[in-house]
């Protein structure tokens, strides 16, 4: 006996066929869905891992630039200290131009071309200078000249050297001359010779004299 089977229920209650494109459809969106949730993943933990050497970077030079913001400040104490020092020694010596001061004016004004053997400094002469007073001074007056007197010491410079040029020689000369301490200058000699090569160079000496009072 053969037995037919005859769904008497409606279409919509009927159950559905796994695969029917409705559920087709949700699996494929469930597979892309999870799919994306993957990737979303890797790529937070790739931003984290980013994050993390970016950060151990940014630290690493943060503790760089303290150690250099340290080091800084360290040589802006040390620069005030020796401003410091050199204030104190400025206002010691009252403004006065030292022997070094002199020294680096004249290393200054040698030209190119001309390159110095020596420099020698020599005291040629010693006075007491006291202010003049007209007519007869009286007794505290005396007094008051004898405190006022000064020491006025005459100084030689003596400078050697040797150039290719004469021209070299007298802008040397020159700028000698214009120093604000010096009082006279020129030539004491000028001597030609013949280097190795066969090429002229000039020998001189110049002497200069200038002043100090002291007292």
């Amino acid at each position: 006996m053969k037995i037919i089977d005859v769904n008497l229920l409606p279409p919509e209650y009927a159950p559905e066929s796994p695969y029917s494109l409705r559920n087709v459809i949700i699996l494929v969106t469930s597979f892309l869905t999870a799919g994306f949730l993957v990737l979303l993943a890797f790529q937070i933990l790739g931003l984290k891992e980013d994050y993390m050497r970016e950060n151990a970077r940014l630290a690493a030079i943060l503790s760089k630039l303290r150690k250099e913001k340290s080091r800084v400040e360290e040589l802006l104490a040390r620069k005030a200290e020796i401003e410091r020092r050199y204030r104190m020694i400025e206002r010691a010596l009252g403004g006065r131009i030292t022997w070094s001061d002199k020294l680096s004016q004249i290393w200054r004004a040698v030209p190119e071309g001309v390159w110095l053997q020596e420099v020698s400094l020599h005291r040629t002469a010693e006075r007491e200078e006291r202010p003049k007073r007209e007519g007869k001074a009286r007794k505290g007056e005396a007094k008051k000249a004898e405190k006022e007197a000064a020491t006025v010491e005459t100084f030689q410079l003596r400078i050697t050297g040797e150039s290719a040029g004469l021209s070299s020689i007298e802008e040397l000369l020159k700028r000698i001359q214009e120093l604000p301490w010096i009082e006279e200058a020129d030539f004491s000699s000028i001597n030609k010779r013949f280097s190795s090569d066969g090429r002229e160079v000039y020998g001189f000496e110049i002497t200069a004299a200038f002043r100090r009072r002291s007292g």
